[in-house]
């Protein structure tokens, strides 16, 4: 699994179960961002949807990956 910074945070978000368009609003940027973000995670992870994708996500990151992704949300908030 090789997600950008990004899509990490986007993965992050969804697995606190924010929308699309909450998860735009908290990034600041546009709605059709966060979906290739979305989309891009989902073919990555071999995942179904997006539920999916975010427990896939959570499941296989290393302790080091997920500290990496809460710094990174805490920049963005």
């Amino acid at each position: 699994m090789k997600l950008t910074p990004q899509e990490r945070i986007v993965m992050a978000y969804i697995v606190l179960g924010l929308s699309d368009k909450e998860i735009g609003q908290k990034m600041k940027i546009a709605y059709s961002t966060v979906r290739t973000y979305v989309d891009r995670g989902i073919l990555k992870l071999g995942a179904k949807n997006r539920v999916h994708a975010g427990f896939k996500y959570l499941i296989y990151q290393t302790p080091e990956v997920y500290l990496q992704t809460i710094k990174e949300l805490q920049e963005v908030l």
